[in-house]
Order: C-alpha cells, then structure tokens, then sequence
C-alpha cells in the first residue's frame, strides 16, 4: 500500500491531484489538517478513490492532548460527519494504555464489537 503524510507543508495542488487519481491508498494527517484545513477537509468528504483507511497515529494524544494543548485531538470524532462510511478511520498507538484507549473508543466513536483491536503489548524494557 502507498501511503502520504499530508500536511501544511505537503499539501499542494501535485498531492491533492495524487489523491484524487488514486496514487495513494493511506492518509497520515494531523487532526488539524483533516478538521481545520478547507480544502483537505473538503478533498475528504469526496468519494476517496482507492483510500482504504484514515490513520491517526499517536492515537494516545486525544486522551493526554485533547484538552487545552491540541483541542483537534478531542473533535477527531467530527472525522465520521464528513469521511465517507465505507473509509474506516483507525487509531494507532505504541503507548495506548487502557484509560486512553476508553478516550480513544470514545472520541472516534469505535465499537469494538463490530470493529477490530490489535493489542501487541507495550512492555518496552528501553523505555524508562
């Protein structure tokens, strides 16, 4: 699968016509860019062409930044108002402990009965 970062920096016309052709199968966003930025905001409500997930990486931030530092964090569940259904949005973490994950179900309005979680561990002995 190829993926893109897309951001301030990256957005431009050459990646959102990328997008739109189908180059890409992966977004990597801030949730600023998806929920701020008008012209992305307004690429995501289109069909996405061969788009098979929206990835929000560091999926720890909504619970530890989602108040005051990055208040984006906390309106990621707005993603489901304007994605199209059939993109599922997943939330990925290295240090997703289990109070953040009920944050994080809850944000992004995830069912894990009808969804999928993935639990690799996080006993990282080089972390300190």
């Amino acid at each position: 699968l190829s993926a893109t970062a897309v951001n301030g920096d990256t957005w431009d016309e050459k990646l959102r016509e990328g997008l739109k052709n189908g180059r890409f199968q992966g977004i990597f966003a801030s949730p600023e860019m998806c929920l701020q930025h008008k012209g992305f905001r307004r690429f995501l409500s289109t069909k996405l062409r061969d788009v098979c997930a929206i990835i929000v990486d560091e999926a720890h931030c909504i619970s530890q930044w989602g108040g005051d530092f990055r208040e984006a964090y906390a309106k990621l569940k707005d993603l489901r108002t304007f994605v199209p259904p059939e993109i599922p949005v997943l939330a990925t973490s290295a240090t997703l402990c289990p109070s953040s994950l009920k944050d994080v179900k809850s944000c992004l309005g995830l069912d894990l009965n009808t969804g999928f979680h993935l639990n690799l561990g996080n006993d990282r002995p080089n972390i300190t």
